[in-house]
């Protein structure tokens, strides 16, 4: 409920007041690590290497933004390690979240959340997950979490 209300937040400012690109990175930031290390606690490593590939990009887009951005356009992107102008961070960014956005999807195809052999009802997932019936850690299977 928390993020729901962050998230629309930021919608709310963007629409309404400046729009800030800084600001919408930051929150999709702390989503993007809350995610990931939900799916490591979990042992989703599949997931977790998706979400991975995902932040790997935005750390990315803002490492090389100074050499390949806007500010290196004076110097012809001289100090810029990627062949700019026709590839640069912003180009790098989409393809790291695109190629993390694809693992995440073929691991939740692979083994989804939820099952099709009974509907979900919220009690029926609270007991399950009180029982420790759902993704349960194995001795074969290393997890954070204790138990």
């Amino acid at each position: 409920a928390i993020a729901l209300l962050c998230g629309g937040a930021v919608v709310a400012l963007n629409i309404f007041g400046s729009a800030s690109l800084m600001l919408t990175g930051v929150y999709s930031g702390v989503v993007m690590l809350y995610v990931l290390m939900v799916y490591a606690i979990r042992c989703q490593w599949a997931e977790a290497l998706g979400v991975a590939f995902m932040i790997f990009g935005y750390l990315v887009q803002v490492g090389l933004a100074p050499k390949c951005g806007d500010d290196a356009y004076a110097d012809c992107f001289r100090a810029c390690p990627l062949p700019a102008p026709y590839f640069n961070h912003n180009a790098l960014f989409h393809w790291l979240f695109a190629v993390g956005l694809a693992i995440l999807a073929l691991a939740m195809n692979a083994d989804p959340e939820t099952s099709t052999t009974e509907p979900y009802t919220p009690m029926a997932q609270m007991a399950a997950v009180a029982e420790g019936a759902r993704r349960a850690p194995t001795k074969d299977k290393p997890c954070l979490m204790c138990c």
